[in-house]
């Protein structure tokens, strides 16, 4: 989801259909893999994907995991759950 920009903790959560505490844990791990960074502004922290050489990374994984198979079982990107790269909604409402 963090393809095309970045996102809060709460919109992650909904994208995943996790709590947002399972959603803490995971962007921890990646943050200390510095796969993600942070970034705060007041009360919510945004996660972006680290850099356009992560991001380079992510697209070739995607392709190569949906290379071999037909076309009625290759997910798009709204199925991966990628959103707009408009600011989130949830974000919006907390100010």
């Amino acid at each position: 989801a963090l393809s095309h920009g970045e996102l809060c903790v709460c919109d992650l959560a909904a994208v995943l259909r996790l709590s947002q505490s399972a959603v803490s844990h995971q962007l921890r791990l990646l943050r200390g893999m510095r796969l993600v960074r942070p970034r705060r502004d007041g009360r919510v922290v945004f996660y972006s994907l680290d850099d356009q050489h992560i991001m380079a990374i992510f697209r070739q994984t995607l392709q190569h995991v949906e290379e071999g198979r037909p076309p009625s079982l290759t997910k798009s990107q709204a199925s991966y759950g990628l959103v707009s790269p408009k600011r989130p909604l949830a974000a919006k409402a907390d100010r």
